[in-house]
């Protein structure tokens, strides 16, 4: 027999900051930093054990993210280009039915991205890569104990055509 319960309380707090900065007319930073604390006060997954004092699910002490992306003109042509990181710390993801909790290593993750648009042109093209580390972790975990993984290295290339 299965019984769903509330997660009883939780205590979360944090601060969160982002935002953009004009580095030039064609060149732009963001940045954000985020701090949490976030942990269970009083909770009982199976009615008997307590997580009192345990972490929340997804919710690392600290995430912070930096980026820029640059544009530029070019011979009667418009070119972008950008990079993008973001670094974590280590969290914790849980099967509350199985009384399991793992911890997910911090971890960092760089895309990429460029863009070319003739002036006068009814297209243009993009192209992207997403997780240059290549590293795959667990995002998720079901009751089963199945981990959900996040995206391997991934690249691309869009063409747009507007008419």
């Amino acid at each position: 027999r299965f019984v769903t319960t509330n997660a009883g309380v939780a205590s979360v707090t944090g601060l969160e900051i982002d935002g953009q900065l004009a580095a030039s007319a064609s060149g732009r930073f963001s940045y954000s930093l985020s701090l949490l604390d976030a942990h269970y006060k009083s909770y009982a997954p199976d009615g008997v054990h307590s997580w009192a004092g345990r972490r929340l699910d997804r919710s690392p002490r600290a995430a912070a993210s930096v980026g820029y992306e640059h544009s530029f003109r070019m011979g009667g042509r418009r070119m972008t280009a950008g990079i993008f990181s973001r670094a974590s710390a280590a969290y914790m993801i849980s099967v509350p039915s199985q009384l399991l909790q793992y911890r997910v290593p911090g971890r960092t993750q760089t895309d990429l991205n460029a863009g070319y648009q003739p002036d006068d042109a009814s297209w243009s093209l993009h192209a992207h890569v997403k997780n240059l580390e290549n590293k795959v972790l667990p995002i998720a975990i079901d009751s089963f104990g199945m981990l959900v993984p996040g995206d391997p290295r991934t690249y691309g290339v869009r063409l747009d055509y507007r008419f």
